[in-house]
């Protein structure tokens, strides 16, 4: 995806918005998101969007925590 790409200020956009743990809506299938339901059940998502998503949202998370964990010791 490059910088200039539609579909990817809208998926900074709707990660936003699931970081915030707010319901979002996929411009492509209209399925609402939430943050917990990303992060339980990424693998389960039909549709391509939502699927990117969701895995760029638990990469996120999994990046934060270990950044957490660094900055504690």
């Amino acid at each position: 995806m490059s910088e200039d790409d539609p579909a990817r200020a809208q998926l900074l956009e709707a990660m936003l918005w699931i970081d915030r743990g707010v319901y979002g809506r996929c411009s492509v299938c209209g399925e609402c998101l939430s943050r917990a339901q990303v992060l339980s059940n990424p693998a389960d998502k039909a549709c391509a969007s939502c699927h990117q998503i969701a895995r760029s949202c638990r990469a996120r998370v999994r990046h934060e925590s270990r950044d957490e964990r660094m900055n504690q010791t």
